[in-house]
């Protein structure tokens, strides 16, 4: 490969584990079991340790921040993209075409697999946290049978948890990377083969 072409191999490569990196801090956000904390504590008195209350209603009050998730893993999948970007750009230098295109897809799956990968250490160390109180605000009755459809915490952003992490994050980011990553490839080949019809035509 030329200077020219590494560098822009390079530069797609950390474009998509910015990408990924985004769609990890996403999913901490919207597919990790969260730390509920009540914003509205009694106060505790000097022999007690803790409290207990009985829920009525719990009400969402805030969280999960947007920060620092959403500059630390698009940060972690920017350098993480970079860096397989180099790696597979050496590996396939002197090959066919064919080999480079096969070394710039399984690169894709790599930096998905390890951007969910940062994307569960992260959750793991530091899950998000909604603030909630607990309020009399009346709800509407529950049917004690089908407490699913029923949100524990009114009024909190959606939650869609995918545990375990450790396993769901990597498996959906490989996948993801490598749809990307195809779906990418399929436009060039399109666009070229247009491009040589024109060309042709003309």
């Amino acid at each position: 490969m030329t200077a020219p072409v590494a560098a822009r191999f390079w530069l797609q490569h950390a474009a998509l584990g910015l990408l990924m990196g985004a769609l990890a801090a996403l999913g901490w956000r919207y597919a990790v079991q969260r730390i509920v904390i009540d914003t509205a504590p009694p106060p505790i008195p000097a022999d007690k340790v803790g409290y207990m209350f009985v829920v009525k209603s719990l009400d969402w009050v805030n969280g999960p921040t947007w920060w620092p998730a959403f500059a630390l893993l698009p940060a972690a999948g920017l350098a993480i993209g970079l860096i397989v970007g180099v790696l597979v750009e050496r590996v396939a230098r002197e090959r066919n075409t064919r080999v480079r295109d096969a070394a710039a897809i399984l690169g894709g799956g790599v930096i998905g697999a390890l951007c969910g990968l940062a994307g569960a250490i992260y959750a793991h160390h530091d899950p998000p946290q909604v603030g909630i109180i607990n309020t009399d605000t009346p709800r509407p009755p529950i049917d004690g049978n089908d407490l699913d459809r029923y949100p524990l915490i009114h009024g909190a952003p959606p939650l869609w948890e995918l545990d375990p992490t450790y396993l769901t994050f990597p498996a959906m980011g490989t996948l993801i990377g490598l749809a990307i990553v195809l779906i990418a490839a399929y436009v060039r080949h399109v666009i070229a083969a247009r491009v040589a019809d024109r060309s042709t035509f003309i």
